[in-house]
């Protein structure tokens, strides 16, 4: 019996259609954490994964093909089957596949629900393939990066100068169109922030990038993280924003008896701008100049091993000459 809201029995039955949805594979989102797609033999490679399951989750691996190597799933740790969802960053090991430089890695996260026939259809992310290369090639490339930033940097610096030198022909007589040229280098100013954060976070990568191919050294990630990565963020969050403020300031006292004193604040903060991205170039030249002496010892290194092994070969053979 069948019953309304109210109590009252229905006197007719109550037809329900019911209809079947097929369930769907688990679905997974995956990007690269901190490397590129290059890496060397040494290398960790995170994965930020984050996959869904109506069912619940109950196997999550990496499918790696190694160069030629069979298919082979390596399980991912941190799942605990039957959950719904799992979002984590999880590494991958490189070293233990054994992989040599010119050779190839493709990785795609797989993930099974608890559903009947789940092992016939697995959610799969986007595969990720990578070049296997030495962590002398790595390092060349990382460095052509670092250039291509330093000259973007440099360019933002060259903007941050028009910047002042406008700003200092306001210490003429006022004209009608003084508040428009304050709002236009304002405007600019802002623009040279955004470029100074992004140069930063660009940084930041190739910095992560070192370490997780494990290519770097101490001094080295020193020398990224202290002379460069550090003073951009520091220039994005300190001297940047007091600038803004001041420009800000100025524009609202540009017909104003205050205009001389906010004038002479906006220009004072711009110079330490200046002062921040000067002392920034020089700490990127002086580890442009640093790359190139450990790029030149690891080349002598590279042909110490290799003279090496023709000595070898060469006593070798004289030992096999004599024992004729």
């Amino acid at each position: 019996m069948l019953f309304r809201s109210d109590g009252v029995e229905l006197a007719e039955p109550f037809i329900v259609d019911l209809s079947g949805r097929p369930d769907a594979a688990p679905r997974i989102d995956a990007a690269l954490a901190g490397v590129s797609a290059a890496v060397t033999p040494e290398a960790r490679i995170p994965l930020r994964i984050h996959a869904v399951d109506d069912f619940g989750i109950q196997q999550l691996d990496f499918e790696v093909v190694a160069g030629k190597s069979p298919m082979r799933l390596q399980p991912i740790e941190g799942l605990q089957k039957g959950q719904p969802s799992f979002e984590g960053i999880v590494p991958l090991e490189v070293p233990p596949l054994k992989l040599q430089p010119g050779g190839s890695l493709e990785l795609t996260v797989v993930a099974r629900d608890a559903s009947p026939g789940a092992k016939e259809r697995p959610g799969r992310s986007e595969p990720f393939r990578f070049e296997i290369v030495t962590a002398e090639e790595l390092l060349s490339r990382l460095a052509v990066r670092e250039l291509n930033l330093r000259q973007r940097f440099e360019q933002t610096v060259r903007e941050i100068q028009g910047v002042r030198r406008s700003l200092e022909e306001l210490r003429s007589a006022p004209g009608p169109a003084d508040r428009l040229a304050v709002e236009a280098q304002w405007i600019q100013l802002r623009k040279n922030a955004n470029e100074t954060g992004g140069v930063g976070l660009e940084f930041r990568a190739v910095l992560q990038e070192m370490i997780h191919n494990r290519v770097t050294t101490t001094r080295l990630l020193e020398r990224i993280e202290q002379g460069v990565v550090l003073p951009l963020e520091q220039a994005s969050t300190e001297e940047f924003p007091d600038a803004d403020r001041r420009l800000e300031r100025l524009r609202e006292q540009i017909d104003g008896p205050d205009r001389a004193a906010a004038l002479d604040q906006s220009l004072a903060s711009v110079d330490r701008v200046l002062a921040r991205c000067d002392a920034i170039l020089k700490g990127m030249l002086k580890l442009e100049s640093f790359n190139e002496v450990v790029t030149m010892l690891r080349s002598i290194l590279t042909e110490q091993q290799g003279l090496n092994e023709k000595t070898r070969q060469q006593r070798r053979k004289q030992v096999m000459e004599l024992l004729k």
